[in-house]
């Protein structure tokens, strides 16, 4: 049984924030629970860290201190055998995606989007608390992994 999720952690900076992503995340994998190498990349940092400024434009233009406290919850979401986890969805042609992988932390509410490359391979897409109930409610009536 893994431990209570990790503390918040308080940066004073974007870039700070971004240096601990890429000392932390990009050096090497992470292993998920049910052995899957999970890759980091620096390019990706934006799409974890940033929030819209307009939500219809999906602009990722202002820096997210809410998602930035919770950079280590996204090493032990994908640790944990106790997270629930999904398909992902294609908003494009609205349906599942069954390379894309949604592990939910429950009750945080607290998403790590994945990619699978092969059986045992990975990449991270992004990670986020969610907002209001309509967003959990879009993934967990999705199809389980």
């Amino acid at each position: 049984m893994m431990s209570r999720v990790p503390p918040l952690k308080h940066f004073k900076s974007e870039s700070e924030c971004r240096k601990y992503y890429d000392d932390v995340y990009c050096s090497k994998p992470i292993m998920t629970f049910d052995n899957i190498y999970v890759y980091f990349y620096k390019d990706k940092f934006d799409d974890a860290f940033f929030e819209s400024n307009n939500h219809k434009a999906r602009d990722k233009s202002v820096f997210s201190i809410k998602r930035a406290e919770r950079i280590d919850w996204i090493k032990y979401v994908l640790e944990s055998p106790n997270v629930k986890i999904y398909k992902g969805w294609d908003r494009n042609k609205k349906r599942p995606r069954k390379d894309r992988r949604v592990a939910l932390l429950t009750p945080q509410n607290y998403v790590v989007i994945i990619t699978i490359l092969s059986k045992s391979k990975a990449k991270f897409i992004t990670a986020y608390p969610l907002e209001g109930t309509r967003s959990l409610l879009k993934i967990i009536t999705s199809e389980k992994w």
